[in-house]
């Protein structure tokens, strides 16, 4: 008896929720709140599928059903786009109690059984699937025809916090140590500093040339839903500015690195190295396990963050597109280049 793929939908808002929780490969944005914040700003329906493993839910995967055309092209994503969603796709509650063979064989039969519905039932053009780092086997996506991309971020445990300072580099040691000469204030922001700290990164994009494409109004509900308990917003201040910001999100053991926010005029001066730190403090002062820095794939920002001293961890990016699609796309890219000349 292999395992049988059904859409949910009696396990909706907390129902889901607990599920996902008994799950190591879940994050904050596989929380039913965030899944529904997603869909009302992408134009987008959400699908909740699970592998049934006889009574029992051996897996679940959010995904997004997008349409356009009027049906001529047809996507499912997890997760969609634009959102600031590094991570989503399959979790496994309960994932525990499976030795490694049995394991192997329920997701080969689980990967099996979520192609064939979604062949037979949505029929897209392209399946486009993000898994969490916690996701470490992506073989039965490749056996079943699907081309996957390493994507990479860093993590670090963050107690004990005398090792944690040992792995920093020591230049970024001076720098911590500079910073908390000059900065005065370092502590949570409120709602105002949240929308501050937004248009200072959408106002640093655009000096670099790049659109930001997250939506105020995307951006403001994730701050109604999950701010205080699970979205924090952290400041430092200097002559009562802000001169830098961080913004993360604390789910079960782990907190993560969001959005950043200012840019600091004053090059003598680190705001993001002494931020990081003091936001790692606080984690450790509240028995945070984990620090995910949500992104370590452009050479940019790879080169600030691993200064930090945190371990390079892998999740992948996994797709499997139609013959259709693949010439669609060659040849949009060429008319692309063509225009350009």
């Amino acid at each position: 008896m292999g395992v049988e793929v059904k859409e949910l939908e009696e396990y909706i808002g907390k129902h889901w929720d607990r599920l996902i929780e008994s799950s190591p490969q879940a994050t904050a944005f596989h929380q039913f709140d965030w899944l529904k914040i997603m869909e009302k700003h992408t134009d987008s329906q959400l699908i909740l599928l699970a592998g049934f493993d006889g009574e029992e839910i051996f897996a679940v995967v959010p995904f997004f059903y997008e349409e356009k055309f009027g049906g001529l092209f047809r996507k499912l994503t997890s997760p969609p786009y634009p959102t600031g969603v590094p991570y989503l796709g399959p979790v496994f509650p309960h994932s525990h109690r499976w030795g490694k063979s049995g394991w192997e064989r329920k997701s080969i039969q689980f990967q099996k059984g979520l192609d064939k519905y979604i062949r037979s039932r949505v029929k897209p053009h392209v399946v486009s699937i993000c898994t969490s780092t916690a996701l470490r086997d992506v073989r039965p996506f490749l056996w079943s025809g699907y081309d996957a991309l390493p994507r990479y971020t860093y993590i670090s445990e963050v107690s004990p916090l005398s090792l944690a300072w040992s792995r920093v580099s020591s230049s970024t040691r001076r720098s911590i140590r500079r910073a908390e000469e000059t900065i005065s204030e370092f502590e949570q922001g409120d709602q105002e500093d949240y929308g501050f700290l937004i248009d200072s990164l959408e106002r640093r994009y655009g000096e670099q040339g790049i659109q930001f494409d997250l939506s105020k109004d995307y951006l403001n509900d994730v701050y109604d839903q999950f701010s205080p308990s699970q979205l924090k917003v952290f400041v430092c201040r200097h002559s009562e500015s802000i001169i830098g910001g961080l913004i993360t999100l604390v789910y079960k053991d782990t907190i993560s690195f969001w959005l950043g926010g200012v840019r600091p005029k004053n090059s003598k001066i680190d705001v993001n190295a002494f931020i990081f730190w003091k936001t790692l403090q606080w984690a450790d002062q509240r028995e945070i396990k984990y620090f995910d820095l949500l992104g370590a794939n452009t050479p940019s920002i790879s080169n600030f963050k691993s200064k930090l001293g945190f371990d390079l961890k892998t999740y992948f990016w996994v797709e499997k597109s139609s013959f259709l699609y693949k010439t669609a796309t060659k040849v949009l890219s060429l008319y692309a280049k063509w225009i350009r000349l």
